[in-house]
């Protein structure tokens, strides 16, 4: 892929060019309660870090030769270059 500048494109602002500024943003209000803070904090203290289950299927995967089938990988690498061609079109 090649980036090519064209400076013909880039408008350039002159010295006393005025500049629309934007309002200032007001300040979001906080709308979340301070028990319902704690309370999620308290469920995500217990909740495992680790979760075996997942753990062991991804082991599963990771030692099946299988996994992931040349039919999914030829999928992904469709849309990859469908993707890269879109971008090269724009």
């Amino acid at each position: 892929m090649e980036v090519k500048l064209n400076p013909g494109l880039v408008p350039s602002a002159e010295k006393n060019q005025a500049v629309a500024r934007r309002e200032s943003m007001k300040p979001v209000e906080n709308t979340m309660s301070f028990e319902r803070t704690q309370a999620l904090e308290k469920t995500l203290q217990k909740t495992a870090q680790v979760r075996p289950e997942a753990v062991a299927r991804a082991n599963a995967l990771a030692a099946d030769a299988g996994y992931p089938s040349d039919e999914l990988l030829n999928k992904v690498a469709g849309v990859l270059a469908g993707s890269i061609n879109n971008q090269q079109k724009t």
